[in-house]
């Protein structure tokens, strides 16, 4: 007698379910009975003066964040990471794990909120607006973009009133984007981990394996798969907070690399133009000076072809010379950035700029627009800008003058 792929199915089913390794075995933690259900809680302590990274966790709340989330006040930042069903979002998407971080009397406790089935949900979500309810603000990595929005689908379907968009927050992802997007190939969580804090992953589950394995536990109660997917969680939670922890240093102490994350001088040197751009906004002229200076000494000691920072390190410390009074020191830089640069027509527009309005030769300036005007393509509004300055400078000019700048190469 031959049995039908549905029997073979269902025999395979029960075979698993037989060698099922329960939650409480495979992950540890405890069931938590909480409001109107019951779910899964996964917990541990880490003393402060241990480290993921370079720095002692406890350094994330010594200090605050206000130079990377503005208006802060507090340091009892909750930290938060989901695992879901799936990355499309919307109402059929859940968030089966939430984790959690946060200091307590010296301690960084981390947490691990499961749902063992969809019912187990409203339990879950009540336990961890509990915790936002204690915080002060939340740190996540793409968070604004992902997590928050896909947890407040989840209140909503439940009907929980709570607003995540009211708590202060800092996303990490824009800000590891902005110190590190030229250094590294990309801006992953897992390239985080390894590259800046120095510490690489081995045998982690990739991203689009966690559905598929708590989809499995589902059909088999097997947590084995949940087990890597916990500790997939955990490491992302720890690599947010040895984040933070060094976080601080690059803004309060710009010039010393012994705060920062140890790494090689290239990558030093990329993030010292990434912080003078965040100082430069912020106003603090003075040390976004200082860093730009070693940036773009670094990079024109170079003996190669010119690269893509000279250039940005190069124009902010001709601006920021200029704004300080110095502008015979800014009219030098966009000379020596031309010269490398003889095919970007904004470099040679502000040569001709500094040209007309600071040394009055206006030769020279006809020049350095002429130069610009053959550079093909060029915008429509630049090269109306650009006409519009030549008519100017040959309206001023002497016949003597005309006839020295057409003949000039």
């Amino acid at each position: 007698m031959t049995l039908s792929f549905e029997r073979l199915e269902q025999m395979r089913h029960q075979q698993e379910k037989q060698r099922a390794v329960p939650m409480e075995r495979a992950l540890g933690g405890e069931e938590v009975k909480h409001g109107c259900g019951v779910f899964h809680r996964r917990s541990q302590a880490l003393e402060g003066h241990l480290s993921h990274g370079p720095f002692p966790l406890a350094r994330a709340q010594q200090r605050p964040l206000s130079p990377w989330l503005p208006g802060i006040e507090g340091t009892r930042m909750l930290y938060l990471d989901t695992e879901t069903t799936g990355l499309a979002g919307g109402s059929g998407t859940y968030a089966f794990m939430v984790g959690l971080a946060f200091f307590e009397g010296g301690q960084l406790r981390v947490e691990q909120l499961i749902m063992r089935s969809h019912c187990e949900e409203k339990a879950m979500l009540q336990y961890l607006i509990e915790r936002l309810e204690n915080c002060d603000g939340l740190v996540t990595f793409n968070g604004k973009t992902f997590d928050i929005p896909l947890l407040q689908t989840r209140l909503i379907m439940n009907r929980l009133r709570y607003d995540l968009e009211d708590l202060p927050h800092l996303d990490l992802l824009p800000v590891a984007r902005r110190l590190w997007s030229q250094a590294l190939d990309n801006c992953k969580l897992e390239t985080l981990e390894t590259q800046i804090l120095g510490l690489p992953r081995q045998g982690d589950v990739p991203g689009w394996m966690v559905p598929q394995l708590f989809f499995r536990y589902l059909q088999t109660g097997d947590a084995r798969g949940l087990a890597q997917v916990a500790e997939h969680n955990r490491r992302d939670i720890l690599t947010m907070v040895g984040l933070v922890a060094g976080l601080w240093g690059y803004v309060d102490h710009p010039h010393d690399w012994n705060q920062r994350f140890q790494q090689n001088p290239a990558i030093l040197h990329l993030e010292d133009l990434a912080l003078a751009q965040q100082l430069f906004r912020q106003r603090r002229f003075d040390q976004a000076q200082f860093l730009l200076e070693r940036c773009y000494g670094h990079w024109e000691a170079l003996a190669s072809a010119p690269l893509p920072p000279l250039r940005q390190s190069g124009t902010l410390l001709a601006r920021l010379r200029r704004r300080l009074g110095d502008p015979h020191a800014a009219q030098a830089i966009w000379h020596k950035l031309a010269e490398c640069f003889p095919q970007d027509p904004e470099l040679l527009e502000q040569v001709a700029k500094q040209q007309e309005h600071l040394h009055r030769d206006w030769p020279a300036a006809l020049d350095w627009v002429e130069r610009a005007l053959r550079i093909k393509p060029l915008a429509v509004t630049r090269r109306q800008r650009l006409h519009y300055r030549r008519d100017r400078l040959q309206r001023r000019m002497t016949p003597r003058d005309l006839g020295g700048a057409a003949a000039s190469p």
